[in-house]
């Protein structure tokens, strides 16, 4: 009768011991089912991007989706804002208006910086010339204005755009 009873109590333990690995089993399966549900979708279309992996998941995103960012020239974006501040400081300048030209020129930086990285990655030495042209009509226009070389500095300028085109 001493016997019997520690032959139970020995298997209660080997019981609990393969509940708890059954237990284990079963939550790694389940985490295996749901991983290769997940990534299956990205393997049925690799080129999705996160957001449209996200719309097709029935789960919700905690992510806000973002604003896209303005067009670079290296995704298709246009120069026409930049050709058209040199177009405005350049009328300023054969008028002899200093200060309308300086204003105007101001108006470059914020037209530059959205395509700004896109050039730069694109085309490395535009890039370089037309931040070495802006500080070249920057200076011109600080000053005294002097119209040939303001008129030279961002005729340069120009040229600097058109190499990144």
């Amino acid at each position: 009768m001493s016997l019997l009873p520690l032959a139970r109590s020995s298997s209660a333990p080997a019981r609990v011991l393969t509940r708890g690995r059954l237990t284990l089993a079963l939550v790694a399966a389940l985490s295996i089912v749901t991983s290769a549900g997940c990534s299956s979708q990205t393997a049925a279309n690799p080129a999705a991007s996160p957001a449209e992996s996200a719309a097709a998941s029935p789960v919700a995103s905690p992510v806000e989706p973002t604003a896209s960012p303005a067009p670079s020239p290296a995704a298709g974006g246009d120069l026409s804002a930049l050709t058209a501040v040199v177009t405005k400081t350049r009328a300023a300048v054969e008028a002899g208006d200093a200060a309308k030209a300086k204003t105007e020129f101001e108006q470059f930086e914020t037209a530059w910086k959205p395509v700004e990285d896109g050039i730069k990655e694109k085309n490395p030495k535009a890039y370089e010339a037309i931040e070495e042209a802006m500080d070249g009509v920057s200076g011109q226009l600080g000053g005294n204005l002097d119209k040939a070389k303001a008129l030279t500095a961002l005729s340069s300028l120009e040229g600097a755009i058109g190499q990144a085109k």
